[in-house]
């Protein structure tokens, strides 16, 4: 596959993103699918299955390839002479990354958001036995038995199981999605990123065998109304208690807290509690290097995985760099996060020599508006006019960006 296929490849995946949670097929499917569709329509043949099996084993391979750079120490080697070309490597890391951004959206979130109502239901009345069953019948499936008891202990005890069936089940359907790789990939939920609707939320995906982490976010959800309008709230607020400049509210208050009752505990915290015990079970059970840590997401989930980038430079790793080796973030398609003053500070972290290993990537397509939003983060003209504290479109790009131009017929 040439480079414009390649960049092909990469703008189908970020159109597929959102696309793929309703269909059963795995999202290897899909794409090869819309890809060969795409080469057929250009050479105007019709596809056969031979052909569509062929352009499966393709993006098979790549991704498969991918992966295994996740956990590759360094460029200087591979195993494969076909993949000498340092860019085609970095290619392939990339589509992995990319992958693993859109599996998040095969998650179920209706039964996130009903495993969270369940759980407002107890915090109002956990005293109320009538209310527990009630919860315990909502949560069981309809071929599962009643239970009959009336004990509360026992009553919190098959709530708590039910719950946990229930996320495993959600976990089980992205996992699902490997079975057309060969590696030895997994997937947990890490966060819900203080939301209630099962939409936004952090997923850890990690390989022993290839000895890395990804930290992917999840975009927004096209028919979720909480995500957009968190999403257009365009007024910034001081982030400097985190990082630094000021930062867009809704992106902000997915990972940091708002108040001062939420300072100690806040998901960005539990991310990176949750990624360390992660590093120590793998370097544990592989005996290998320090784990490679990579963070990434698309839209929205671009605008978080940059500020937890942001947050992992600022705080040097959060007390990680024992465990790890942190390889940056690749985001897509992400909007504009802050004002000049934290793109400044970030760009100054990212050209800091420590942190050489560690860069932000921005993949964008230049047909794609979401990257060019807020509007003042590409309109130079209008900063003049934009410029007061804490005002709207108050936002500036980082750039450092991968700069894709879509062929449109």
């Amino acid at each position: 596959m040439d480079d414009a296929g390649i960049f092909s490849l990469i703008w189908l995946i970020i159109k597929k993103c959102m696309n793929c949670k309703e269909d059963k097929k795995t999202v290897i499917t899909k794409w090869s699918e819309q890809i060969k569709n795409e080469d057929n329509a250009k050479k105007g043949d019709v596809s056969s299955k031979a052909s569509e099996d062929n352009e499966k084993k393709v993006v098979t391979d790549k991704l498969s390839e991918g992966i295994k750079r996740l956990g590759t120490k360094d460029d200087k080697k591979t195993n494969n002479p076909k993949l000498e070309a340092k860019n085609e490597r970095k290619r392939d890391t990339l589509i992995a990354l990319l992958y693993f951004s859109a599996l998040l959206y095969k998650r179920d979130g209706t039964q996130i958001s009903k495993i969270h109502d369940c759980i407002s239901k107890i915090k109002k009345d956990p005293e109320n036995i009538k209310v527990l069953k009630n919860i315990q019948k909502e949560l069981q499936k309809k071929n599962q038995p009643e239970s009959t008891d009336n004990n509360k202990k026992v009553l919190f005890e098959n709530i708590e199981n039910l719950i946990s069936t229930l996320i495993n089940e959600n976990d089980k359907l992205i996992e699902k999605e490997f079975e057309d790789l060969k590696n030895d990939v997994k997937y947990t939920s890490i966060s819900e990123l203080g939301t209630d609707d099962g939409g936004s939320f952090c997923g850890m995906f990690w390989s022993e065998e290839n000895n890395f982490i990804v930290m992917a976010f999840k975009g927004t959800t096209p028919d979720n109304l909480g995500e957009w309008m968190r999403n257009l709230t365009v007024q910034c607020v001081d982030g400097r208690a985190h990082l630094f400049g000021q930062i867009h509210q809704g992106f902000y208050e997915y990972l940091f807290p708002n108040n001062e009752v939420n300072k100690r505990d806040f998901p960005c915290k539990r991310i990176i509690e949750a990624i360390q015990i992660k590093a120590i079970e793998i370097n544990k059970k592989s005996k290998k290097d320090n784990v490679n840590l990579w963070v990434t997401g698309h839209s929205l989930g671009g605008a978080l995985a940059t500020l937890f980038y942001a947050y992992l430079l600022k705080t040097n790793l959060g007390g990680l760099q024992e465990h790890l080796n942190f390889k940056g973030a690749i985001t897509f398609a992400s909007p504009a996060v802050g004002n000049h003053h934290f793109a400044t500070q970030l760009d100054s972290l990212i050209d800091d020599p420590k942190n050489k290993e560690s860069p932000l990537w921005r993949v964008v397509v230049k047909q794609d508006i979401v990257p060019k939003l807020p509007y003042r983060a590409c309109e130079k003209w209008m900063r003049k006019y934009t410029y007061n504290y804490n005002v709207l479109m108050n936002f500036v790009q980082i750039d450092i960006k991968l700069h894709f131009i879509m062929m449109v017929k």
